[in-house]
């Protein structure tokens, strides 16, 4: 190991080309792997002309490629340098992994001025970026990996797939371990060398739903602890389902605004209402009482889709996840953007935390999201079985298959993310963050399964609002953030020319919002259009949300006449 002039830890260093852009970096990188630190989830659409441009580069199948919403910034930063292989956190470092030895002055450029201080602002990688040599490009793992999944996803022993940045390797994770020969067969007559896979034997994994039921007329309990009467109600306390009957009990996720409705929601586990992936509203109701409190009912459960080789019985979703709208009487006691913080310190190791509410600081305050967690990342989960319990990332946006019980068919959660922090039975819906300061969160996802070794796994932020197939929301708000956002557009401009501006960043407050133009160009878009009469005026933007929050911005723009086109 060696270090570059720009105090780069390197083992092996290959780079972007000199070419390469930080604008490819800020919209990918940042947007979709660090997360959206915005108040409106944007959109997640699967990126066609992206994956075109990685086909060219070499990634093949990009049609099984769109079920990996997670890797897009791999795919982004493969376009860019096809020796790339990834990236992951490991203790205070993020390491970047490249299959060569040259070229790594343009990649440590990019990630230092661009990646790495958002990983930083969130309390991650202080000491800064290794680049190591590895044997495999992600578009080598991406092609095997695809590969598999379309001629193996049908075996009945395959238990998860995933393309692990860390170990470098396709994992396939087997049930029993049966199925072994089948699988070695498979890969010889794919071409896929053994060496670039690991094989292993996972055991089963199950949902996290408590079977116990509540008692009927239970008296209202006191507030202290994650599986009582909660107001106002915040995420990571109890609640029980029922359809037809109460069926079992599971954790409220996080609390949610939804526009333009302007209704209010909790988020939870899929498997948390009577009917798996089956958009059903009004079918479950959420109950924290019996026969006193019932405080919503099943409203946004989209239905599964097929993906993969087994056409007739499996069902597909990026995301376990739904959410239940509250009643009217009870919206007035949400606690929005808050999640119950139990007496620290969190349950590590395999250990079990408090599910007893911290009396002096009660909460947690949710600050902004992460739609994609980074592998060794540190996240929490606050559950009524286990508690407060924390733990790293292991793996990242695989599929994982769960086996058909009850009126649940057999389905594909094709973006799960594994953790080693403690969840049992009752913590499915669970909130999953990660800490950036002793009081505040970013919201990473809801746990929803475990192991036999009773560690988590949870669906990413970004897989539970993804806009392709599962949608759960259009427009949705989880916490109060002020509204913010800028004039974006030339600051000087030729004469008699029509030049665009437009509202850049515009985020917080609520949806939908608003735009006034006035001053040099009028209008009530999300852009103006036109020219700027001579010497130069001034641009004026208001920007009003749906509960009349207003932002203002000025900018003054001077025409100059040696100029042919509009600048940006």
């Amino acid at each position: 190991m060696s270090m570059d002039s720009a105090g780069v830890m390197v083992r092996g260093a290959v780079g972007f080309p000199a070419a390469l852009k930080p604008l490819s970096i800020i919209s990918f990188v940042l947007a979709l792997v660090v997360g959206c630190t915005d108040e409106i989830t944007p959109s997640l659409e699967p990126d066609q002309s992206l994956l075109e441009k990685a086909s060219i580069e070499g990634l093949q199948d990009t049609g099984t490629q769109e079920l990996f919403g997670g890797e897009r910034s791999f795919v982004e930063l493969s376009v860019i340098e096809p020796r790339f292989a990834g990236f992951f956190l490991e203790g205070p470092v993020l390491v970047v992994n490249m299959t060569g030895l040259d070229r790594s002055e343009a990649i440590t450029t990019a990630i230092q001025e661009e990646l790495l201080p958002e990983v930083q602002r969130r309390g991650r990688a202080h000491s800064g970026i290794e680049i190591r040599r590895v044997d495999y490009s992600f578009l080598e793992l991406a092609n095997w990996r695809n590969l598999v999944w379309r001629h193996v996803g049908e075996f009945d022993d395959l238990g998860s797939l995933d393309l692990d940045e860390r170990l470098n390797r396709v994992s396939i994770g087997l049930k029993t371990g049966s199925g072994r020969a089948r699988v070695l067969e498979s890969l010889r007559s794919l071409g896929i060398p053994a060496e670039g896979v690991l094989i292993h034997v996972e055991g089963t994994v199950e949902r996290t739903v408590l079977s116990d039921k509540p008692g009927a007329g239970a008296p209202l309990p006191r507030t202290d602890y994650l599986y009582d009467r909660i107001r106002p109600i915040p995420g990571g306390v109890k609640f029980f389902w029922a359809n037809p009957s109460y069926n079992g009990g599971c954790t409220m996720g996080f609390n949610a605004r939804r526009w333009p409705d302007g209704n209010n929601y909790f988020v939870t586990a899929s498997h948390c209402t009577y009917d798996l992936f089956d958009d059903d509203p009004g079918a479950t109701k959420a109950v924290q009482v019996y026969g006193i409190d019932t405080v919503g009912v099943e409203a946004v459960d989209p239905n599964g889709w097929t993906c993969g080789p087994i056409w007739d019985r499996d069902e597909c979703r990026y995301s376990d996840a739904a959410a239940y709208a509250y009643y009217a009487g009870v919206v007035d006691s949400v606690g929005f953007g808050t999640i119950a913080r139990p007496v620290g310190p969190p349950g590590t190791g395999g250990s079990s935390g408090n599910v007893n509410i911290d009396p002096v600081r009660p909460r947690f305050y949710v600050t902004g999201s992460v739609n994609w967690p980074i592998q060794g990342d540190s996240v929490h989960k606050v559950g009524v079985a286990t508690g407060w319990t924390a733990g790293k990332v292991t793996k990242t946006c695989y599929i994982q298959d769960f086996s058909e019980t009850g009126p649940h068919p057999e389905y594909w959660v094709l973006c799960t993310y594994n953790t080693d922090y403690r969840s049992e039975g009752g913590d499915s819906g669970s909130p999953v963050f990660i800490r950036s300061d002793t009081a505040n969160v970013l919201l990473a996802g809801v746990n929803f399964a475990t192991n036999d070794n009773y560690q988590g796994r949870f669906s990413s932020f970004g897989a539970i609002f993804h806009t392709s197939y599962d949608n759960l929301f259009s427009q949705v708000q989880v916490w109060n953030a002020p509204l913010t956002g800028s004039i974006a557009g030339p600051f000087e401009a030729p004469p008699e020319e029509a030049c665009t501006w437009s509202a850049s960043n515009v985020s917080g407050g609520a949806w939908p919002y608003s735009y006034q133009w006035s001053g040099a160009l009028t209008g009530t878009g999300i852009n103006v259009t036109g020219e700027i009469q001579e010497p130069g005026e001034w641009l004026y933007l208001t920007v009003t949300d749906a509960l009349s929050n207003q932002l203002n911005d000025q900018l003054y723009i001077s025409v100059e006449d040696g100029m042919e086109e509009c600048e940006y």
